[in-house]
Parts: structure tokens; C-alpha cells; sequence
């Protein structure tokens, strides 16, 4: 009965799903197979067949995946899997993406953000649609995801819209749709549900899809392109664009149930726990009782699921028949692969392996004879289903447990945020000095309107900066920027101050090169190419390695393969990817016989690092120990002894690896984790250690871009500066300190059985604020540390936190870097108005880095008047939630901070005279001139090049109405060196903004003549009292057949004196006053001059 039933019931689907053969790999269909065939699944489908209440339960753990693909075959509906909480939600997911070819076969239906609320969740928004088209499939999906109102499907279908290229729309009306369906205006389109209108250009990013950009001409559609969020350039032509509504116009009380289709299959997973939990959601506006959930789901046919083999039935309707299997989680091998080797040959059942390093086992497999099915994959934890299967999962296989990596890519704004200045700002003039920046001021010169930047500078005098001369300026950014003093213009200690700087970065210059030098003549053994294992190793990275981080493998690899020892500083946040280019060079070492020594600062960073080399590298006959404080005399004195024996291949460990009574048969490598961290006497005994060994270092102390550019070649440096795409983003709260807020972050915290640190700055009342925690939250084991304790009893400390032991640290500021313990999910920081903004962004990324939402509270004294730059520092700080370019800007701060620790604090002095981006211009400047190289002429010492030309050249706030993006603009347009650099800016402005208007025409203009006046050495181009005066110091005499032709071409009369080119006769001859032609005539004569100019010159 159960083989005539399965194909008949696909026969029946309409077109909605592909079949499991057409979905699954084949590993998971043969297994899918075996519990069709199960007597007990025969029965669970005549049940549904005949739509009988009905039951299931004995299935634990990941073995459900096998019942909701089952229910996915069976059922031409579609099937929604409820389930008590997002977490378990989330783990069903992922295991049952680990069977099918393409994620998108599997479908998550999260719950709504919180602080999201105004803006549907673009996941959540797509799979609605979805439902409302028609196109379902197997959908997850928590109990309060279920209960959380959205829009009605009569909202989603008025609300959505689609535009075509070619057709006809009229703009306003599309405008006025875009703000009725809960799209915001803005000045540059950043994030989803945001549009912006510049004269015919339209951009949208619509709650799902990419951004893009709609030309129209007139109320025709032109194009429409997919643009960059983050240069704000187009990327490619489509055909059209559908929009959907950004936000809930009315709340009906519509929720995912109001879009399926009546007959649809809900299986409820542990319907008691699914009760308890619907309890606690009443405030999503539903009625509170469970009877109400079950009227909910009247219309469709349930199926109740539970893992345990006896669950209690009474909080629902009891199922008429319930179908009882037998299925056990599996039990991890203590001496992990060997283990499973070991027990195989006593499995009469077919066996399935699912794991990462899949490559690796199936060579295991067949080497020892066995037999068993391997697939590629990441499952929570392995089953037995009575005498039908065994699936095991990495989690038995190598102890590696399934980091949870969130479904949907985190928010965020444009980068190009960076480069723009706001008022107030200090920045640095480069022939000026340290000024505050004002703002835009326009003023009138001969007549026209043009555009200044308006800087302060001390005892209030100031300076205009014109348009063309917006490259000299820079943002400052300083070892402390609030400190920094403001230049006297005129005074000379400017110049005093570059040149002092520009000494002190010669001197240290030499030093690099000649630390270049010595490491140049040194010599290693190579190592060969990626061996096969190598390859199966990194297969079996579980997340996808972000571009940075691949870059910087491949740049390790290049290093270790070369005839000279490697001496690599990698730099990037902790989460970035670190320990895993760490891992992959340890193993290549490992795999060719060299001995690996990793060094860490810290105890528990060593116990860390351990755990993740023994779970990566289980499946592989690679031999890791580790040496620290925490292990035994006895403990220490064995692997001391494998060590020189080489019987140990990698060792962890913190600064007991640098004593004298450790000796390697064969050091090939080593790796030294926040090397800044250790002190003088440990650095002298690594560079012992150095020789002719090879180097990996890393920091997650930020180093930036221009930096690293000014140690290229010298100290290898490699930098990942992306965040891995899909971070969650830490939901961060602004509150008056009170004790009920507290409390509930703790006990929220613990809960869901996580910990919290609670930051408290000033060592004395810790332990009293300690004492009211306790009060307060009586289950909590609270725990004190701070920089007084003493090393040791401090490390005790964090690794009892680290195992469990305590539910919350109250700590000092130690926890700023170098403490990275997942189950922490909750920060509170007390007095946070005392903190920089780097600070509070470095604390704050102490959570946030596991599976779970990641909570910051910002606390302030109650009734406190709070400075108004204290008080923009916390906002910053809260409205910086998502990664990008918030998180840039709070960065800035750190990277400088990392300057000290790369070049040394002695040239701390130097940042601060000039500003950082100054000094390594400079630095780079020096560096290069000692190799020999000729550095590229700085800004303030090319050529000036006067160009004064009564026409009116800006860009009208018509135009562009954000004077940010108006500022970074101009001063890209000043930072023209060539003609290639003109056309790109001429086509953003196109691309962007649309045709410049006249007056932004004008503008670049007058930058192709400065071009074409500097390439023929012409100084000064100036009109004035009717006259053209090109200043020609470098130029031959022109002939009178020369100066005629320039007369037939522009009108004007050409005579030379004092190396001077005087072109008269502008005005012209009419009667009146004098008038000067078209500001359009008037340019292109003159470029016409510059160009036969240059003919002239080259002929």
C-alpha cells in the first residue's frame, strides 16, 4: 500500500514542488527510502491520507529531518513545520539544508526583529509572497514567528508594483506609492525601504532584491540598473523591478496562517512546549489562551510530533492514533575517528556519515575495509533508528560542534559614508594646518556664485578653501582627536611641525629597510604545494571564507612556499577569520613534518585555540598538545618530552612555550596571537625563536589601509577588513541605570542559560555593586575581576567563566579585548557616558558572536543632565546596531590606537602634530625614497596651477541636496590628476545624479583646463578687465602665423609680454557696458587655446 500511495500522491502535485529524488542528494534519498519503507511511516501516511488526527513521537533530535521530508513527499500542500523557539526553528533548518542540493528548497520563516518593526523582515516579506503567488514549499517557522501580525495578502497584493523598462509611469505617482507603502525619502539610498529622487533619477532598494536605480525621461522608463550601496555606482542593466510593500499600513491581525491554503499540513512540534511558549507572547496581540492557537490553525490538517516516547497529551487534543518510534541521539567516541573505525564493523544497519571532512573519511572508509555512505554536510547530531539506519554527524565523528550561523545577512549603510565630512569636524589643511571644518559657504566672486569650504582656525581666523583646492584638505584623526589643538594660520609652527614629522619618519624609514634587509638574506626550506589532504581539510571549513579572508590565505601560502622565512603580521577583528588562515598554515607545516608552536597571551585564549585545532583537525593523524599554567607538572613534563622527541606536531600555548626547557626536534612554524600583548624579555626570546623559522603573527588590533601600504614589502602585512556577511547585528539599548532594568537583562540572559558581563570601571565599589547584583537577581552566581587581581588568580577566574561556572562577571574593563566566550550574549555597561566610542565599540563586540542575539545595554546615572557630546557619543553608539559603515567610523579610532602597537608608541607624538593619514603619507613617502623608488609628488608640492575664470562652477543644491555627499564630490573633483580621473567623475555624476546641470558643467571644465594649463607647465590661466592672461614661463614664442589662426579661431587678439600670453577683445565691440560671452563660449575658447597650445609644444 505505502509504494502505490507515495507516487500517487506526487502524481497529484500541480507544478508547485519538485520531487525528493529532484532535490536531495543521493546519500539522504536512499535514506529517505529507508524510512519510507518503515512500517510505522506506511501507517503516519494512510493517517494523513484519510485526514485522521494523528500523532507521532520516539523520533529524537535531528531524525525529525527524515519525518518533515517524508511530510514533504506526501503532502501536494504546503507542509509547516511549528516548533517551540527560533533556536529550534533555526537547527531544523540547517540540518535539513545539509540534504538537499540548494538551500532555497528549505524554507525559514523567521520572527520579526523588534526593533525592526517599522519595516517588514525582508525574509519573512519574500516567503509571504511566495505563499500569495502560489510557489510554496516545506516552510520552518517558530510559534511566536507564527503569531507576529504582518500585512493581510489584500495588503500585499495592492502594495505591490512592478516597473518596466520602455513603459510609460508617472513619477510623482510612483513617489507617492513608495511613501504610502511605508518607504523613506533620503538624501542617498543606504538600506532596504529607503528612495531617493535627484531630477529624473529614481533610486529604491526594496525590502527584498537589490537596489537599483530608475532613469526616467520625462515619464518614460529609460533603464533600470542594479547599483553598489557602497560606491553608489550602477552595476547592471534589468528588464524591470517588483516592489513590495516596506511596512504594515494597517494592523488586521493577519499572520502567516491568513496566506495557506485550507488542507495545508501543520506538524506541531512538542505541543506542551509549544503551549508554554505561546503563553509568553501575548503581547503580539493574540488572545492568550491555547484554544485560541488551535483556532488558529482550525483549517488545516495538524500532525502533533514529540521526541519523547511517552509525552503528555493533556494541554492539546488528544490524537486519536499515535505512531510510536524508536530512535536514539548517538553518543560521541571519546577517542573520536579511531572510535567510529573501531565500531562500525559492529553495525548490521546501513550507515550514513555526514560530516565536513567527508573527503577525508571516505579515504578512512575504504582503507579500512568498511562499509558505510559518506556525504558532505553539517547535522546538529547523529541517530539510531531502531535496526533501519545509523546516521553519525561531525559532532561524534571529531567533537566539532555546529556553530549556528544566522540565515539572513545583517544590515547595514554605505561605506561611502566614509569619506564624507560633517560640520565641526577638525581636519588638516596641508599648507594651513589642523582647522575646524564649518561647513559649505557660497560666495559671490566676479559676479558668480561659487562654492568655499569654510575652516576655523585658532583665534578665530578662517579660511576659504575654493573647490579646486578641496584635495588639500583631510579629515584628522589623531591619537586623541578632542585634544588636539588648532593652528595659528600664518604663525609658521605648521611648517615647523611637517618638517619635524617629516624627520622622524625618515628615521624610521631606515629602521624598516634595514630590518628588510636582514630577513631578505636569510634562508628556509620551502614548503611544496597544497597536498591533497590539505585540500579535504579546507573543504571542511564550515562557513564560506569572506574574499579578504581567502586573499589572505592564499598570501600566507605564497609566503611558505618560498625560499625565505615568512615573517606575516595578520590583522583583523576577532571573528574575522584569524584562527582559521592560524589553523590552515599549522597544518600545511604539520602535514610536511615541522613542528608548530602557537602563542598565545592568555590562558584561556590558549584553551580556545586548542579546542579549535583538535575539532578541525580530528579526522587527521596530526598530533596536538598544549602547554600553559592550567596543566600539571606531570602533564607538562610528558608533552615537553614529545615535544623534543617530536612526538607532538602543533603545541598551544601562552608563555611557558618561551622557557629555555622547551626543545622542538623540528620548530617549521610559529604563530604568535597579539604579539603587542607580550613583553620585552618574551620578545627577545621569539626572535631567538624566529630564526630562520617561519613567522605568522596576528593582532585584532585594526591596522589601516594607508599603513599598511607604508610597510609594504618591508613587514608583510595582510589585513581582512570584512566582517563576515551574515553577522548578526547586536540590539543595543539606551536606559537610566535602575534596578529593574538590571534584573531583566539578567534573568533574560539566564534564561536561555547565558551569561552576562557587567562593566563597571572604578575598581572601588565593585565589589558593592557586585553585592547588589546578587540582591537583586538572588540565582545568579555573580563573580568579580579586575586589572588589581593578580595574573594567575585573574585567569582562574576567566576560565571558570569560560566553563560555566559563574552567570555573570562583573568586571573592569578587561574584557575589552582578548576575551571571546560565546555563551556571553548580554553586556551591560555602567556609566557608558565615561567611555570613547571605540571603547564602547570594542566592549560591546564582546557579545554577539555565537548562535544567539547578542544584547548591550548602555546605562547613565538616573537624573543626570548628560554633556550633549557625551550624549551624541551613546546615540552613536546605540544607532551603529548593524556592521558597515557605523562600525568604520568607530574603527578609525582603534586603528589608530594599532599604529602605536605596530611602529612603536615614540611616534605617537608624530600622529598627533599632524594627523594619521598625513604621517603615513609621509612614511610611505620616506620608505620609498630609500629604496630608491621615486615616490608620487605629493598634493602640496605639484605644480599650482591658478585658474580664475569669472563663470559660475558648482553643483547646485538642485542638484545635490545632501552637502555631505556634495563635499566628498568636490573633493574627489579636486583630486583629478588626468583625464581618466575627469571622465570617471563625469560619469558618477551621470550615473548618480544624472547631466550635471550648467553651472556643475562649468565646474569640469574649469578642471580640464587646470589639467591641460599643468601638462604644458602654464601656471596661471586668469580673465580679468577683458583679458585672457596665460602666464607661459616654459613656452616658446608663438609665430604671427600662429597667433593669427588663434585669432580666426576665438575672436581674440593674442600679444606677448613679460612671459605672459594676453588674449584681448573679450568683451567684444558692441555698445553698453562691457558683457563677457557665455560662460559656455567663454570656456571652450579657452580650452581650444590650451589644446593648439600643446600642439604647438609637442610639434
Amino acid at each position: 500500500m505505502f509504494s502505490s500511495f507515495w507516487p500517487y500522491t506526487l502524481g497529484m502535485r500541480r507544478n508547485m514542488l519538485l520531487t525528493s529524488q529532484q532535490i536531495l542528494l543521493p546519500e539522504w534519498q536512499s535514506a529517505l527510502n529507508l524510512f519510507q519503507k518503515h512500517p510505522l511511516t506506511q501507517q503516519l501516511a494512510e493517517r494523513l491520507q484519510s485526514n485522521q488526527p494523528v500523532s507521532c513521537t520516539g523520533l529524537v533530535g535531528s531524525s525529525r529531518i527524515l519525518l518533515a521530508l517524508a511530510c514533504r513527499d506526501h503532502h501536494n500542500l504546503p507542509v509547516v513545520w511549528l516548533t517551540p523557539s527560533s533556536e529550534s526553528a533555526e537547527r531544523l533548518t540547517q540540518d535539513l539544508r545539509a540534504t538537499v542540493h540548494e538551500a532555497k528548497h528549505i524554507t525559514h520563516f523567521p520572527e520579526q526583529d523588534e526593533s525592526q518593526e517599522a519595516i517588514l523582515d525582508p525574509a519573512r516579506l519574500a516567503i509571504l509572497d511566495q505563499l500569495e503567488k502560489n510557489q510554496h514549499n516545506l516552510i520552518i517557522t517558530s510559534i511566536r514567528a507564527m503569531l507576529q501580525t504582518t500585512l493581510s495578502p489584500d495588503e500585499l497584493k495592492r502594495g505591490r508594483f512592478e516597473i518596466h523598462v520602455g513603459e510609460s509611469v508617472d513619477r510623482d505617482t510612483v513617489v507617492e506609492m513608495l511613501s504610502a507603502e511605508g518607504y523613506s525619502r533620503t538624501g542617498m539610498v543606504e538600506r532596504r525601504a529607503e528612495f531617493s529622487l535627484r531630477g529624473g533619477i529614481l533610486d529604491v532598494f526594496p525590502v527584498t532584491g537589490d537596489p537599483v536605480r530608475i532613469e526616467f525621461f520625462g515619464d518614460d522608463v529609460e533603464s533600470i540598473r542594479i547599483f553598489d550601496r557602497d560606491s553608489q555606482r550602477s552595476l547592471l542593466q534589468v528588464p524591470k523591478v517588483e516592489i513590495l510593500p516596506a511596512k504594515e499600513t494597517e494592523r488586521q491581525g493577519k499572520r502567516l496562517c491568513d496566506f495557506l491554503p485550507r488542507g495545508t499540513l501543520v506538524v506541531l512540534e512538542e505541543p506542551s512546549q509549544l503551549r508554554l511558549n505561546a503563553m509568553e507572547w501575548t503581547h503580539e496581540g493574540w488572545g492568550g489562551q491555547w484554544g485560541d492557537v488551535l483556532g488558529l490553525l482550525a483549517a488545516f490538517q495538524p500532525l502533533y510530533y514529540s521526541s519523547w516516547t511517552n509525552p503528555s497529551w493533556d494541554t492539546i487534543a488528544r490524537p486519536d492514533h499515535t505512531i510510536e518510534y524508536q530512535s536514539q541521539a548517538q553518543i560521541g567516541f571519546s577517542d573520536r575517528v579511531e572510535g567510529l573505525l573501531k565500531h562500525l564493523p559492529k553495525v548490521k544497519t546501513p550507515v550514513l556519515l555526514v560530516s565536513l571532512q567527508a573527503s577525508r573519511l571516505k579515504e578512512l572508509i575504504q582503507e579500512h575495509g568498511l562499509n558505510a555512505q559518506v556525504v558532505h554536510g553539517s547535522l546538529s547530531e547523529g541517530f539510531r533508528l531502531d535496526d533501519t539506519l545509523e546516521i553519525f554527524s561531525d559532532r561524534e565523528i571529531t567533537g566539532a560542534v555546529r556553530r549556528r550561523r544566522p540565515t539572513e545577512k545583517a544590515e547595514r549603510g554605505s561605506l561611502i559614508r566614509l569619506q564624507e565630512l560633517e560640520p565641526h569636524n577638525l581636519v588638516v589643511h596641508l599648507q594651513h594646518g589642523i582647522g575646524r571644518y564649518l561647513g559649505v559657504k557660497s560666495l559671490v566672486v566676479q559676479g558668480n556664485a561659487r562654492d568655499f569650504l569654510h575652516l576655523e582656525y585658532a583665534k578665530g581666523d578662517g579660511v576659504f578653501v575654493p573647490v579646486e583646492q578641496f584635495d588639500l584638505v583631510q579629515r584628522y584623526n589623531g591619537i586623541d582627536s578632542e585634544l588636539a589643538r588648532l593652528s595659528r594660520v600664518g604663525s609658521g609652527e605648521w611648517t615647523k611641525a611637517r618638517a619635524k614629522v617629516k624627520e622622524d619618519a625618515e628615521k624610521m624609514a631606515q629602521e624598516l629597510i634595514k630590518l628588510y634587509a636582514e630577513r631578505q638574506t636569510s634562508r628556509s626550506n620551502p614548503y611544496p604545494p597544497d597536498t591533497p589532504w590539505q585540500v579535504e581539510m579546507e573543504e571542511a571549513f564550515p562557513w564560506t571564507e569572506t574574499e579578504d579572508q581567502l586573499r589572505v590565505i592564499s598570501e600566507v601560502k605564497d609566503d611558505l612556499e618560498r625560499p625565505r622565512p615568512m615573517d606575516r603580521l595578520v590583522c583583523g577583528d576577532v571573528g574575522y577569520g584569524k584562527t582559521e588562515v592560524a589553523l590552515r598554515a599549522a597544518f600545511k607545516a604539520a602535514v610536511e613534518g615541522r613542528q608548530v608552536a602557537v602563542l598565545v597571551p592568555t590562558t584561556v585564549l590558549a584553551h580556545q585555540h586548542y579546542q579549535t585545532f583538535c575539532e578541525r583537525l580530528a579526522a587527521f593523524p596530526v598530533k596536538i598538545d598544549m602547554l600553559s599554567r592550567f596543566r600539571s607538572a606531570k602533564e607538562q613534563k610528558a608533552t615537553l618530552a614529545k615535544l623534543k622527541e617530536g612526538e607532538v606536531d602543533i603545541v598551544v600555548g601562552t608563555h611557558r612555550i618561551l622557557s629555555k626547557d622547551v626543545v622542538f626536534q623540528q620548530l617549521g612554524l610559529l604563530i604568535i596571537d597579539e604579539e603587542h600583548r607580550f613583553g620585552v624579555r618574551q620578545k627577545e626570546r621569539i626572535k631567538e625563536m624566529k630564526a630562520n623559522v617561519d613567522v605568522l603573527a596576528m593582532t585584532a588590533t585594526p591596522i589601516p589601509r594607508t599603513l599598511n601600504m607604508a610597510l609594504m614589502g618591508i613587514r608583510d602585512m595582510s589585513v581582512i577588513e570584512t566582517p563576515p556577511e551574515d553577522r548578526v547585528p547586536i540590539k543595543t539599548y539606551l536606559f537610566e541605570s535602575h534596578p529593574d532594568v538590571i534584573k531583566g537583562a539578567i534573568t533574560r540572559e539566564m534564561a536561555r542559560e547565558g551569561q552576562v558581563f557587567f562593566i563597571h570601571n572604578r575598581i572601588e565599589g565593585i565589589e558593592r555593586l557586585a553585592a547588589d547584583i546578587r540582591r537583586l537577581v538572588p540565582s545568579a552566581r555573580v563573580a568579580v575581576g579586575h586589572g588589581q587581581m593578580d595574573e594567575d588568580g585573574l585567569e582562574k577566574l576567566l576560565m571558570e567563566f569560560l566553563n560555566g561556572e559563574h552567570d555573570v562577571l562583573v568586571s573592569t574593563t578587561i574584557v575589552e579585548s582578548g576575551v571571546d566566550i560565546p555563551n556571553v550574549n548580554t553586556i551591560l555597561i555602567n556609566n557608558a557616558h565615561h567611555f570613547g566610542l571605540a571603547q564602547l565599540y570594542q566592549l560591546r563586540g564582546r557579545v554577539g558572536r555565537s548562535s544567539r542575539q547578542g544584547y548591550c545595554y548602555l546605562l547613565y546615572p538616573p537624573q543626570r543632565e548628560l554633556q550633549d557630546e557625551a550624549l551624541k557619543r551613546l546615540e552613536t553608539i546605540r544607532d551603529f546596531t548593524h556592521l558597515g559603515a557605523g562600525y568604520q567610523i568607530a574603527l578609525r579610532d582603534l586603528e589608530i590606537r594599532g599604529a602605536g602597537d605596530i611602529l612603536g608608541r615614540e611616534q605617537s607624538g608624530s600622529i598627533a602634530a599632524v594627523g594619521f593619514d598625513l604621517y603615513c603619507q609621509m612614511l610611505n613617502e620616506a620608505v620609498l625614497a630609500l629604496r630608491g623608488q621615486k615616490p608620487e609628488k605629493p598634493v602640496q608640492e605639484e605644480t599650482p596651477v591658478v585658474v580664475e575664470i569669472p563663470v559660475p562652477a558648482s553643483l547646485p543644491e538642485e542638484y545635490i541636496a545632501d552637502s555631505a555627499q556634495k563635499v566628498a564630490l568636490y573633493k574627489k573633483i579636486a583630486a583629478v590628476r588626468n583625464f581618466q580621473d575627469l571622465e570617471e567623475v563625469r560619469a558618477e555624476l551621470v550615473d548618480r545624479f544624472g547631466p550635471p546641470p550648467p553651472n556643475g558643467q562649468y565646474l569640469l571644465q574649469l578642471m580640464e583646463i587646470r589639467l591641460r594649463a599643468r601638462a604644458i607647465e602654464v601656471p596661471s590661466v586668469r580673465i580679468k578687465e577683458g583679458k585672457l592672461h596665460l602666464l607661459a614661463p616654459f613656452l616658446r614664442k608663438l609665430t604671427m602665423k600662429e597667433k593669427q589662426h588663434l585669432w580666426q579661431e576665438t575672436g581674440w587678439k593674442c600679444m606677448e609680454e613679460n612671459m605672459t600670453m594676453i588674449f584681448g577683445s573679450l568683451f567684444g565691440v558692441a555698445a553698453g557696458p562691457p558683457v563677457y560671452p557665455p560662460a559656455e563660449e567663454m570656456l571652450s575658447k579657452v580650452l581650444l587655446i590650451l589644446r593648439y597650445l600643446e600642439r604647438c609644444r609637442t610639434a
